[in-house]
């Protein structure tokens, strides 16, 4: 497991939404494999899978304390974090977000 950082602009103040403060780089947990290059040196690599579920700070039991435990945490990217910055309420968040998943899952991702 390693630490990768990744910048959050949710904090900065602007005028056309509301900002959620919170620290400007988010360090993440990701699973690490480490190689062994051609010279005899390793190099850790991690999939693009896990940095993408990283950047929205999924929970993959890595102990990551920038990671929601729930959604109603608000912290970048939950639903609560979602009503702080746009107003909708988390409940409506969550609905539309199971919808686009379901339809998703039933059109075998072609919606």
């Amino acid at each position: 497991v390693a630490g990768v950082a990744f910048p959050y602009f949710g904090g900065i103040e602007n005028p056309h939404f509301r900002s959620v403060k919170n620290n400007p780089v988010l360090v993440r947990q990701l699973p690490v494999k480490n190689l062994t290059l051609a010279d005899g040196s390793t190099c850790p690599v991690v999939s693009v899978y896990d940095l993408v579920l990283a950047n929205y700070g999924l929970d993959r039991g890595l102990e990551d304390e920038n990671s929601a435990k729930d959604y109603a945490e608000i912290k970048p990217y939950t639903p609560a974090w979602g009503e702080q910055i746009t107003g909708v309420p988390r409940q409506y968040i969550e609905t539309i977000a199971r919808e686009f998943a379901d339809t998703a899952h039933k059109t075998h991702g072609r919606s």
